[in-house]
């Protein structure tokens, strides 16, 4: 479980510790607006945390789970669940090929819900499920916008996530 201690505030859960740093250091660094500060754009950004902790994180940590975390302990995946959690996720990025229509971003412009479905997404490319994403091409658009963007770039190598997988 992901915690934060931030000069003896302490924080926990991924996406209760990124709204606190991107709501404290939002603007200080970087012109990038990941929360906007208009209420209306702000409820759509959070609208789609829920979406992509419910709906998009939940059956893709089950595949995850089986494809990676599974063979790191030297145990077989369980393709049950493995095919369980692909059809869910199957149906779920259909409905956001849909939203994706038009847009590059889930919200229009880039914000942190972007960002929050990188790193799942990135291992299951990893993992070899791309195919879920590529056979749709607003899906594929977004994920390229998103993947390809310096920000990530530096993540990737900085903590070597290439050697995880």
């Amino acid at each position: 479980m992901p915690i934060l201690n931030d000069d003896g505030f302490q924080i926990y859960e991924t996406r209760a510790i990124v709204r606190y740093l991107v709501h404290k250091y939002q603007g200080t660094k970087t012109s990038n607006v990941l929360i906007p500060s208009d209420v209306q754009k702000a409820a759509l950004v959070e609208q789609f945390i829920s979406v992509e902790a419910n709906y998009y994180n939940q059956p893709l940590a089950k595949m995850l789970t089986q494809l990676i975390l599974a063979k790191k302990l030297g145990n077989e995946p369980d393709l049950k669940i493995v095919n369980e959690a692909r059809e869910e996720l199957d149906k779920n990025l259909d409905v956001y090929e849909k939203l994706l229509e038009g847009k590059d971003y889930l919200t229009g412009e880039f914000s942190l819900v972007d960002f929050l479905h990188i790193p799942s997404t990135y291992y299951a490319f990893k993992a070899g499920e791309g195919e879920l994403w590529n056979k749709r091409p607003n899906v594929s658009r977004w994920w390229k916008n998103i993947s390809e963007r310096e920000s990530w770039k530096s993540i990737v190598t900085e903590y070597k996530l290439d050697e995880v997988v």
